[in-house]
């Protein structure tokens, strides 16, 4: 509920305002930067080395902890080094690109905060306190949403989106510890290797998951260009982003719920089933309304400036509805320590959508959608009923 108010009451607010004011090179600039942060930092999130902490003994999580807190250093460091090349390069080497290489490298920060709350933020989900981390996640949102506002209308473009993210990563630093106490108090990198053992599979799932989110972005980029691209990626940052933030907020409380039934089949099979059907009822109604009233409100709104979008907005909110079942056999892969087989069906889903956008891309973008759509739609009914029947005792 508390990403649902956060979802409408921000994005729904300051997408509107964007609506009027960005333009399509705007829109483009963050289908290159924001998909790129998404990619490098599945080492920092749900699937990084974080996760094993959430599944370990409260035995293990005290020494464990500390050598992730190290190992959440390295890797901060890692990539805040790639991401500044990346960015320091592209203002270097292409005058056209420089505000997208500006954007790019200044960015690159939001990763040496997360070592700062990492554990803290681990320990939360291990106790299954997420309440102050939703009222967190509100505040920080509602105020990232009014700078937003505020910034846009000022003529800031696209980094009226990008500061603030920036903004908000600064205060889940300042806060998580805050909320959540942790203390370091000697240096270990004992159990490194268990860590990486568990990790490594989910990572590369995750990576998978997410380059599979963003690949449509990047071959429409390749081959209809920038404007496209960003006519596009307006399209599915108005439709089913809502949908995939409430998606992730439902995985934030399902699986931490799953581990504390681990040894309880009846009562895992039951919440398994249960919380799955919720979501899903949950998930079709707010896609189904995106799908309807946001082409409504945008063009009552802008009038025909992103009438190309139209179609995309309401496919790929209708796509969003079968992802819930993706999120629920993930979880429980993750609970029975199957990591490489979230792997196996996340590189068939990659590379059957890769197949399915090259095949719809000289098409034009609302074909693309399409391709989106009946990919999920045929690919995860199927991974959902395999993973549960195989795994469900």
């Amino acid at each position: 509920m508390a990403e649902m108010l956060n979802r409408v009451i921000r994005g729904g607010l300051s997408q509107l305002v964007l609506t009027r004011v960005f333009s399509t090179n705007d829109w483009a600039i963050l289908a290159k930067v924001i998909p790129l942060m998404e990619l490098l930092s599945v080492f920092q999130g749900r699937a990084g080395f974080n996760s094993k902490l959430i599944n370990c003994s409260a035995k293990e999580f005290k020494s464990l902890s500390i050598t992730t807190y190290y190992l959440s250093w390295i890797i901060a460091i890692l990539l805040f080094s790639i991401q500044l090349a990346i960015g320091s390069t592209i203002h270097l080497l292409s005058i056209d690109n420089q505000n997208l290489g500006d954007a790019i490298a200044l960015t690159s920060f939001c990763y040496l905060l997360f070592p700062v709350f990492s554990i803290n933020i681990a320990l939360l989900y291990k106790t299954n306190n997420l309440v102050p981390l939703a009222k967190l996640n509100i505040i920080v949102g509602l105020g990232g949403g009014v700078i937003t506002i505020v910034m846009a209308l000022l003529g800031y473009g696209f980094w009226s989106i990008l500061i603030p993210l920036i903004l908000n990563n600064v205060l889940t630093a300042i806060a998580i510890p805050y909320i959540s106490p942790w203390h370091i108090n000697r240096f270990s990198l004992k159990g490194i290797k268990n860590i990486f053992n568990y990790a490594s599979g989910l990572m590369l799932a995750e990576g998978l998951d997410k380059l599979r989110s963003n690949i449509d972005y990047w071959i429409i980029g390749i081959f209809l260009g920038d404007k496209e691209m960003g006519i596009y990626y307006f399209g599915f940052t108005s439709g089913i982003n809502f949908c995939l933030g409430i998606i992730n907020s439902y995985y934030q409380s399902f699986y931490p719920n799953l581990n504390q039934y681990k040894g309880d089949e009846d009562s895992l099979k039951d919440i398994y089933y249960r919380d799955t059907k919720r979501m899903i009822r949950h998930i079709s109604k707010f896609s189904i309304a995106i799908a309807i009233l946001m082409p409504l409100v945008i063009e009552k709104i802008s009038g025909d400036k992103w009438i190309e979008a139209m179609p995309v907005i309401s496919i790929v909110s209708i796509s969003a509805i079968p992802r819930v079942l993706k999120v629920s056999t993930g979880a429980l892969l993750q609970l029975r320590n199957k990591p490489y087989v979230i792997l196996g069906w996340d590189i068939g889903l990659t590379l059957f959508l890769v197949a399915g956008v090259l095949v719809a891309v000289n098409k034009g973008i609302v074909a693309v959608s399409l391709a989106v759509l009946i990919v999920h739609w045929v690919y995860l009914p199927i991974y959902f009923w395999f993973v549960s029947k195989r795994y469900l005792r």
